[in-house]
């Protein structure tokens, strides 16, 4: 689990604020000016900036609590994403430089619409600024999902 960044005006903070210490959430001290509070919350711990930033920590035990502190957050100020209209999301993305100094790559994959609000939850979203550790690649059969046909 990763952890989750929103972007809140002051009412919200204020009320993710109250909503954290209604749950049991505990109050700490500030570390630097540009931090409005920060609450400490199961394995968790939230902050939120003057600038409007919310984060919160990963939770390392993947407390069911903390979700559902996420799932309130995302209530409130709704999703960093569009919903879709579609009944499945395709995404495509290539890697390499080509024939003369290396082999392109393609990848793509298919996410069935239902599993869009757990989008973020699932992969989180990308910073490429950062070392990632790597990940496990597999396959989707198309015996998994017998409505999807495929030519080529």
């Amino acid at each position: 689990m990763s952890g989750r960044k929103w972007k809140l005006n002051q009412e919200e903070g204020e009320k993710v604020k109250e909503y954290l210490l209604q749950q049991g959430g505990e109050e700490k001290e500030v570390k630097n000016a540009s931090e409005r509070w920060r609450i400490k919350f199961s394995d968790s711990t939230f902050t939120f900036y003057t600038s409007g930033t919310l984060y919160s920590t990963p939770s390392n035990s993947q407390d069911p609590a903390v979700e559902e502190v996420w799932d309130y957050i995302d209530s409130l100020v709704g999703s960093v994403f569009v919903q879709p209209t579609r009944e499945f999301l395709i995404g495509l993305d290539e890697t390499g430089k080509g024939e003369l100094v290396g082999h392109t790559h393609l990848v793509g994959v298919i996410i069935p619409s239902h599993l869009f609000s757990q989008l973020e939850k699932i992969v989180s979203t990308a910073d490429i600024q950062r070392k990632h550790t790597p990940l496990s690649i597999g396959i989707i059969f198309s015996d998994k999902f017998p409505n999807l046909s495929a030519t080529v």
